[in-house]
């Protein structure tokens, strides 16, 4: 029936399910920003730039021999032409309120206290470089640790953001492009793809019924420190524009590709100003 539709999204396993609405938040390598035109979003592969980055559980022990100041802080950020060093430490909320009287709730204690969950706390770490070795043949370092340390040094930084590298689980450091978006990227973006010529009659181009989230839309660099705070309130507010739908299809038994895009105009607007 005109103006009503659906989208059936395919799987690598050859699947597929079809949908009212398909919320694409697959990361900053998202496909989907790609295939309905969007493409904003900037892969930073340079020649001898690479970073390994990680995250992982926060074990007491380990924590005592963190730099003080990532504890006070909460963050640390460094760079030079060299190298660049972003680390945040994420706490259980136990211990990230003020500290009663006895020191309980004080990270930089010797005494684990009984209200710190490992389960809970994390340590992020990510190192790049511009000197080399490229991004490339990141994957097939066996010494991970031995070359973050190496170019840590290499660019002059204190020995103590040694410990920072030392801290991470080996099996939680993995490399990546760094993937941010656009700086004018505009709010609307899908009814200016649509009024261009070559991309009439392509339903894929900025489709009402798929809406982008997080870092599909709009990634940044783990040193903003922001990422999953944005990807949060994208999804609180896409929840009024979906409840509208939602209950328009209990009255109607469908919702029309207008109706979509009247809400997701709504939606777009708030993340995207």
């Amino acid at each position: 029936m005109s103006g009503q539709s659906n989208i059936r999204v395919h799987f690598s396993d050859d699947s597929h399910q079809d949908c009212d609405i398909l919320i694409a938040a697959e990361g900053s390598g998202s496909h989907t920003n790609k295939q309905i035109g969007l493409n904003n979003i900037i892969a930073n592969v340079k020649p001898g730039y690479g970073s390994y980055l990680g995250k992982c559980h926060l074990r007491w022990s380990v924590l005592q021999d963190l730099p003080r100041q990532l504890l006070e802080k909460g963050t640390i950020y460094t760079s030079n032409s060299k190298a660049v060093v972003f680390c945040a430490v994420y706490l259980p909320d136990s211990m990230s309120s003020t500290p009663n009287n006895s020191g309980d709730s004080d990270p930089t204690g010797t005494l684990k206290p009984e209200n710190y969950d490992e389960d809970e706390a994390s340590l992020f770490l990510a190192v790049s470089w511009t000197t080399g070795p490229d991004a490339a043949e990141l994957p097939q370092i066996q010494d991970k640790k031995g070359l973050m340390k190496k170019k840590l040094a290499e660019a002059g930084f204190h020995p103590d953001f040694h410990k920072l590298v030392d801290a991470l689980e080996d099996d939680a450091m993995m490399t990546t492009p760094w993937r941010y978006a656009k700086s004018d990227t505009p709010f609307d973006w899908r009814q200016r793809l649509l009024s261009q010529k070559k991309n009439k009659g392509n339903l894929d181009i900025a489709n009402p019924r798929v809406w982008l989230m997080g870092d599909s839309i709009h990634p940044m660099l783990p040193s903003r420190g922001m990422g999953a705070n944005t990807a949060i309130h994208d999804t609180a507010d896409a929840l009024g524009p979906l409840l509208e739908l939602a209950e328009v299809k209990s009255k109607q038994g469908n919702v029309t590709d207008d109706q979509v895009g009247q809400q997701l105009a709504l939606y777009e607007k708030v993340i995207m100003t």
